[in-house]
């Protein structure tokens, strides 16, 4: 079993080398009128194949090389129509009209087809496909693939390229002006309508043109990572978006000139003439939007970002500027609520300037202090507004006489008297006397002595019986109204 599996084995490496090598060593003929080529038969007009391969050629001047290829094919018909298909595998070249030109080099599983005057290439990879067309047979059609499955068309005068893996790249004609189309990257899509330049570059970029029959100056580029540029009939406009998951649009306008590099942000021009957006960062300008609508010769210009929101609707010829965040439609724009910065916050920024550590402990015993004070302050003026507190008398004497009335009986009266703004208490209190035994002992009366600004009124009353004596104490106040 192993025996014949190395059999098979060395008849398809035998087959390989013959084949590779009839290519590699066979000259190219010389090209006639029409030849054919097919598993190594060759009639020396033109035609090279091997023992995989096939060559065919019709037309004058027309030559087919399939000779340094494996299981693959050459095809040239028309005058001077030339296919080769050079140290591939399972890949085919078909040249179809005068002067059509198609070539493959280091190519695997790849298709590429020229129709008409123009040339198309393959240059390494595999999974490629590439067409040119060009059936008016006026000017020049190039397409190009290099890498991993990509697809190229190019229809009518202009050149279409991709570079990379998964690119998408197509061109095709209306109008009479110069057409590029280009695909650099992953996963790229690049289409385009009309003269003019279509390009992107990067991975997962989407760049779009449809503008026939202009002039071919407008200009539509989308780079980096997930963006989207888009030109609907805008000639002589130019919509570039360089950024992340962004995009630019013109749509229905004229010599409109898009600028965007953010992140999640879009810049759009819709029915305009002649409008400059820019909307650039640094590096991006993340979270923005901008926007002319039915505006004319208008400048708008937004810087850095974030969540930057500018508009300029049905006017003409206006300037408007927005730096950071905001909102600015038709210059009318938002103020800005910032608060001023405190003391302590001073305070800190001077410690974060750089500060001696000395310093900043200082610095942040003064902050705490002055805060200490200040809640102090506030307390005191809220008490002094609704209860009265002990606490804020600032001095107070006691003041004790003794008297006798007309019974002997001894009364003994406490003034006390303050200098603050609340005012003590005045107690009398009788001893008792051997003339009436009945009032020893008892208090006789309390009076309200003041040095504020809210004087008591005097009271003077006995608890007891109507043999009571009373007498009173008149407390001294240095008030605004003292009382005579």
């Amino acid at each position: 079993m192993g025996r014949v599996r190395s059999t098979r084995k060395a008849a398809l490496g035998a087959l390989v080398a013959s084949a590779l090598a009839a290519g590699a060593f066979t000259p190219t003929p010389t090209a006639n009128a029409t030849c054919m080529s097919a598993f190594g038969l060759n009639n020396g007009n033109g035609c090279t194949s091997n023992l995989t391969t096939l060559a065919i050629a019709i037309g004058n001047g027309a030559s087919a090389n399939a000779g340094n290829a494996l299981f693959g094919g050459a095809i040239a018909i028309g005058d001077l129509a030339y296919a080769i298909t050079n140290i591939a595998g399972f890949t085919f070249a078909g040249a179809f009209g005068d002067g059509a030109t198609s070539s493959t080099l280091s190519s695997l599983f790849g298709i590429n087809l020229q129709f008409g005057p123009g040339t198309a290439t393959t240059l390494g990879g595999a999974l490629n496909l590439v067409l040119g067309l060009n059936p008016d047979r006026t000017g020049t059609t190039t397409t190009g693939a290099i890498g991993l499955g990509n697809i190229v068309v190019q229809a009518g005068p202009g050149s279409s390229n991709a570079i990379g893996g998964f690119n998408i790249s197509i061109g095709l004609p209306a109008g009479s002006g110069p057409q590029t189309t280009g695909a650099s990257g992953l996963g790229n899509l690049a289409f385009q309508i009309g003269p003019g330049s279509v390009t992107t570059v990067g991975g997962l970029n989407i760049a779009l043109s449809i503008a026939p029959y202009n002039n071919g100056q407008q200009v539509t580029v989308a780079g980096i990572i997930g963006t989207v540029a888009l030109n609907f009939f805008g000639g002589a406009s130019s919509t570039v978006v360089q950024s992340y998951l962004s995009g630019a649009l013109n749509l229905f306008g004229e010599a409109n000139d898009i600028l965007v590099q953010g992140l999640l942000s879009t810049a759009a021009s819709i029915f305009g003439t002649g409008n400059k957006l820019s909307m650039t960062g640094a590096p991006l300008a993340p979270l923005s939007l901008m926007l002319n609508v039915f505006g004319v010769d208008n400048v708008l210009t937004a810087l850095n970002g974030p969540l930057s929101f500018m508009a300029a609707l049905n006017v003409e010829a206006q300037n408007l500027f927005l730096k950071g965040p905001g909102i600015n439609i038709n210059n009318f724009q938002l103020p800005k609520f910032l608060l001023p910065p405190s003391a302590a916050a001073k305070a800190t920024a001077r410690v974060a300037a750089g500060a001696p550590a000395e310093v900043a402990g200082s610095v942040r015993q003064a902050v705490a202090a002055h805060t200490i004070r200040t809640t102090t302050a506030a307390a005191a003026t809220e008490s002094d507004t609704t209860t009265p507190s002990p606490a804020g008398a600032s001095a107070e004497n006691t003041t004790t006489t003794t008297v006798d009335d007309d019974s002997g009986d001894a009364v003994t009266e406490a003034a006390t008297s303050s200098s603050g703004r609340h005012s003590a208490t005045t107690t009398s209190t009788d001893e008792g006397g051997a003339g009436d035994p009945t009032t020893a002992g008892k208090s006789t009366s309390t009076t309200a002595a003041s040095g504020g600004r809210h004087r008591k009124s005097e009271a003077s009353s006995d608890a007891g019986d109507s043999s009571a004596k009373s007498s009173s104490a008149r407390g001294v106040g240095g008030g605004k109204h003292r009382k005579p």
